[in-house]
Order: C-alpha cells, then sequence, then structure tokens
C-alpha cells in the first residue's frame, strides 16, 4: 500500500520526462550534432 502510493506520486513526472523531456533532449542533442550514442536511433546516412 505504501509503495503504491508512492509510485502513484511520482508516476505522473515519470512519464513526463519519458514521453516529454527525453525526446526534446534527443532533438536538441541531434540538432548540436552530438555523436551517436548507444540507445538512440541509429542515425540517417544522408
Amino acid at each position: 500500500e505504501i509503495a503504491t502510493r508512492e509510485f502513484i506520486e511520482i508516476d505522473a513526472e515519470l512519464r513526463s520526462l519519458i514521453d516529454v523531456d527525453l525526446p526534446a533532449l534527443e532533438t536538441r542533442m541531434e540538432a548540436d550534432g552530438v555523436p551517436w550514442t548507444p540507445g538512440r536511433p541509429l542515425p540517417e546516412v544522408r
């Protein structure tokens, strides 16, 4: 019960980080020319 209550409190924050902040960071990294790192999609060959 305690763990469920605690998780519910942070669930919205986690979802925002995953669904909003992380994609924005990845987009900015791509725009800034940051080298590819594991876990990111493979870059397109242009």
